[in-house]
């Protein structure tokens, strides 16, 4: 609660439908360069990098881990429980962001950069 999380992601160049998360980085930040996609990421205060081809030889692969986002929310204001709230998107990504590229469990750390404990995740 008091670190926030990230979420890691490795996207291709291109949509892949068949994967969970779907849009390659061109879609994703609506860009044609590797030069543009930087500088929108850069804007979000996401780190990223570029990585070799894979082991299958896939070019244009763009690994990005997010700024820390909270991982709880006050749900406040009127007619509100003002009752703290899990509010991301963590156990979507956890558990669903498995692909060729990717593994749901190592799709969000913490904002300390720490591996989730699977335990907490799962209750």
């Amino acid at each position: 609660e008091s670190t926030g999380v990230r979420y890691i992601r490795i996207m291709p160049e291109f949509d892949d439908p068949s994967s969970a998360i779907g849009r390659g980085w061109r879609s994703t930040f609506n860009c044609d360069t590797k030069e543009a996609a930087e500088v929108a990421l850069k804007s979000l205060g996401s780190d990223f990098e570029w990585l070799p081809p894979s082991e299958s030889g896939e070019t244009g692969l763009l690994k990005t881990v997010t700024a820390v986002m909270p991982a709880i929310r006050v749900d406040a204001g009127e007619n509100r429980s003002n009752r703290k709230t899990f509010f991301n998107s963590l156990v979507a990504a956890y558990t669903g962001w498995n692909d060729s590229r990717n593994v749901g469990s190592l799709a969000v750390v913490s904002g300390d950069n720490e591996f989730l404990d699977p335990v907490a995740v799962q209750t």
